[in-house]
């Protein structure tokens, strides 16, 4: 069954945070990295040496999450506010998306993971592509014929 809704500036701002939070996590060690080296550079320069390299230490660990924020808010920008988009789970597990975009089939065993946050899905495809999807959308029902065709569950099943 198909489940549709609104693009409005509330929608938009569900699939930002939820990708923002996926991209934090994706990235961590990268940021406790820049945030050892900014604590490092802190305490060099403390103890008498050059600021500059504290200040671009510091400057680093604050620029990552910044970046990783402004990337976050690109595949909202290609929705139109006021279109619909629409989602469907058929029984074999095959998942069907529609927006202002175009219309989109993702059959079984293309479906590579499936994670899911507060209020959104996180579905990543066997192409790379990350579809982020408000719960509603797809209920855990539908959820699970696709997590049945999930290519690790396959190879447990025989």
């Amino acid at each position: 069954m198909w489940r549709q809704m609104r693009v409005d500036s509330a929608y938009l701002e569900r699939i930002r945070r939820a990708l923002f939070a996926a991209l934090l996590r994706g990235n961590r060690v990268t940021l406790a990295a820049f945030a050892a080296l900014a604590v490092v550079m802190c305490v060099l320069a403390a103890s008498g040496g050059d600021w500059f390299y504290a200040i671009f230490g510091v400057a680093m660990a604050g620029l990552l999450p910044l970046l990783l924020w402004r990337s976050s808010a690109r595949p909202g920008a290609r929705v139109p506010v006021g279109s619909f988009v629409a989602y469907a789970v058929t029984p074999d597990g095959t998942l069907h998306a529609s927006g202002a975009q175009g219309t989109t089939t993702v059959n079984p065993g293309f479906v590579s993971r499936l994670a899911v946050t507060r209020d959104c899905w996180l579905i990543g495809l066997a192409s790379g592509v990350l579809l982020v999807v408000p719960r509603e959308l797809i209920p855990d029902a539908d959820a699970a014929l696709i997590v049945r065709h999930l290519p690790g569950r396959a190879a447990a099943r025989t």
